[in-house]
């Protein structure tokens, strides 16, 4: 019997989805898996790479559902419209430019059910510009302490219990923040992790997902830039208004902080920053008097310089 919905958003992937369809469908427990492939619109050849896939291999159609939106509406969108698709016991994603690793699931289910976690966190596989890097969630010490970095928000390298979704103080069901599509795996993760009683366990050991970097990506452009700064500060006034909304501002106050000081500082990054000083005041200015203490990712040096533009 299956236990486990693996939600897949797409989005002009026809060059890598096969690659990540076969990683989870081809599971070392497959029969677990119940794959949701959400196009999000896609304006390449996604739907017909999807559909001759499933054609030439019949015995994934039983675990194998395809829900189409009729247009672009954003990651966050699409990965929750697969969420509603779903009633597993327990939900785990894998983006269509990536790829679990086979044992991903088996080792992760294992380990929830032998411990009673919640969530099932594992190590990642990044590989780019030919190197391969390993990256370990660091999530014990609890969400104050927990490095804002790639791996400890995303979605795709953890197992989620279900009934986690429905476990806010508030009682309204936890999905990916509409509209966010910058820090969107962040916008769910962190509530989650924020909740009363929720088990995290990480996985030690080899990687459960491997998470590839385009060697050929671009650097960001301006507006790209800008359309980033906006969506995280979009999110963090989201997710602000969740920890209050939930009685648990108190209790995460030094991550909220964290995550404001993280998602204006590329307003001093790249051209321009020395005229977007006043902006980075006017920004989230109830953190300067923390920025000494809230970042332990971040070098001394650097809190005091950003401290001293906080005045």
């Amino acid at each position: 019997m299956a236990k486990v919905d693996v939600v897949m958003p797409a989005y002009n992937a026809a060059s890598t989805i096969e690659r990540a369809v076969a990683s989870v469908m081809n599971q070392t427990v497959a029969s677990e898996c119940v794959l949701t492939i959400v196009d999000d619109g896609s304006t390449d050849s996604t739907p017909d790479v999807i559909i001759a896939l499933l054609e030439s291999n019949p015995e994934w159609a039983p675990r194998c559902r395809v829900v189409t939106l009729p247009c672009n509406m954003g990651v966050a969108n699409a990965y929750n419209a697969g969420l509603k698709e779903g009633q597993l016991p327990w939900i785990a994603r894998c983006d269509a430019d990536d790829e679990m690793m086979p044992d991903a699931i088996e080792r992760m289910l294992e380990a929830a059910e032998r411990v009673g976690a919640d969530i099932v966190a594992g190590n990642v596989e990044q590989v780019g510009d030919g190197t391969q890097t390993m990256l370990t969630p660091k999530l014990t010490d609890g969400l104050n302490r927990a490095p804002i970095d790639t791996v400890n928000f995303t979605l795709w390298n953890k197992l989620i219990r279900r009934t986690l979704l429905l476990g806010a103080p508030d009682g309204k069901p936890l999905s990916e923040l509409p509209g966010v599509n910058c820090w969107d795996d962040l916008s769910l993760t962190a509530r989650l992790l924020a909740l009363p009683g929720c088990k995290v366990m990480s996985l030690p050991g080899a990687p459960v997902y491997r998470y590839y970097l385009s060697s050929s990506r671009p650097s960001l452009s301006q507006s790209t830039r800008e359309y980033q700064l906006s969506q995280r500060i979009m999110c963090v006034a989201e997710l602000e208004r969740w920890f209050e909304s939930n009685c648990l501002a108190a209790t995460y106050k030094p991550f909220i902080d964290r995550l404001k000081f993280k998602a204006k500082i590329n307003m001093l990054r790249g051209p321009g920053a020395l005229g977007r000083i006043k902006e980075w005041r006017a920004t989230f200015p109830e953190i300067a008097p923390a920025i000494m203490s809230m970042s332990p990712d971040m070098s001394l040096p650097l809190r005091v310089a950003f401290r001293i533009l906080s005045i």
